[in-house]
């Protein structure tokens, strides 16, 4: 006699649940995520190249009002649901996102600057690059003027910052982390890390993801096949507080664990810079150049097997080995 007065109230408490909206596209993959400081105006930029590319991958898009500020105007023709989150207060970059993936229930969670602009849809060909062994994926980005932006790069060291600051470097052949303007992370690489670390404030959290994605034994691909524009806002070049945030997370950095372990994977494998009789003569190197000289499949980890079924066997043998040269690196 009971069971109707349950089925009732059980009825009840899920009218009051969030339902998710469905799909406008079925074989949507992607939940992309986007930050707004105030960026009202350049996210209705991003939004139009989304609803002008229609990109059939992308499921639903996430969007956080970081600051007390009206919602960016959406354009006409998007048709892909949008859920919004205002902060009571400001959070950081991977706060920020942690809290956007909560929302995702998508095969993949893309991490997207509300500044980065695209003409043709870049997540289907970063989707057939991942295949079933990548955790990790970024497109090719490019500067407003065309040139390619460095943002696949190489282990962060104090000498890496400052030799890239006296003299460009050459392209990688494997880049030891992609910066955070456009990431396509596996989300079940994503919950194994645990997201983003939320104790970097504003700087390094995207090494320290792409580090602990490898860690994890997830390869992370770079693909020529996805180009993207940045037009980049380096506030650190002129802000004191910036610089002091960034000061303060390279330090943090540097002091991880996840820090030391990957600097011992990376010397490892094979180097990551392109031959100087792969180059031109001229210092800049267009897009096409790089291309040829970029292997898109690291050779740590060929297969899906190698990467995802010996996970746990690998990194516990890889830490044996790893504490007997612990007196060689230090």
């Amino acid at each position: 006699m009971n069971k109707p007065l349950s089925n009732k109230f059980l009825g009840s408490v899920l009218s009051l649940l969030p339902l998710r909206r469905p799909l406008i596209h079925e074989d949507g993959l992607v939940t992309l995520s986007v930050i707004s400081h105030g960026h009202g105006d350049v996210i209705t930029g991003l939004l139009e190249d989304i609803a002008r590319c229609k990109p059939k991958r992308l499921a639903q898009i996430v969007i956080t009002l970081n600051l007390s500020e009206s919602r960016p105007e959406v354009p006409l023709g998007l048709d892909v649901p949008i859920h919004w989150c205002a902060n009571p207060y400001p959070k950081g970059f991977g706060a920020n996102h942690n809290a956007a993936f909560r929302y995702c229930d998508t095969e993949w969670f893309a991490v997207v600057n509300p500044d980065i602009r695209f003409d043709k849809d870049p997540f289907d060909p970063l989707i057939v690059h991942a295949g079933d062994d990548f955790g990790l994926v970024g497109p090719r980005v490019l500067e407003s003027d065309g040139r390619v932006a460095d943002a696949a790069r190489g282990l962060i060291t104090p000498w890496e910052i400052i030799a890239r600051r006296i003299k460009p470097r050459s392209p990688l052949r494997y880049p030891a982390w992609m910066a955070g303007m456009f990431l396509m992370v596996r989300s079940e690489a994503y919950k194994g890390v645990g997201g983003f670390d939320e104790r970097f404030h504003l700087y390094c959290e995207d090494f320290d993801l792409c580090a602990r994605v490898r860690l994890l034994g997830w390869p992370i691909g770079l693909s020529d096949d996805a180009k993207v524009v940045h037009d980049a806002r380096r506030a650190s070049h002129d802000s004191p507080r910036h610089l002091f945030w960034h000061v303060c997370s390279l330090i943090m950095m540097w002091s991880s664990r996840s820090w030391w372990r990957y600097r011992r994977l990376l010397r490892r494998e094979a180097p990551n810079r392109v031959t100087k009789t792969l180059m031109k003569p001229e210092a800049q190197v267009s897009i096409d150049e790089t291309t040829a000289a970029i292997n898109p499949r690291p050779p740590l980890m060929q297969s899906p097997t190698s990467s995802r079924a010996c996970k746990g066997q690998a990194l516990g043998a890889e830490e044996q080995g790893i504490e007997a040269r612990e007196s060689d690196l230090h």
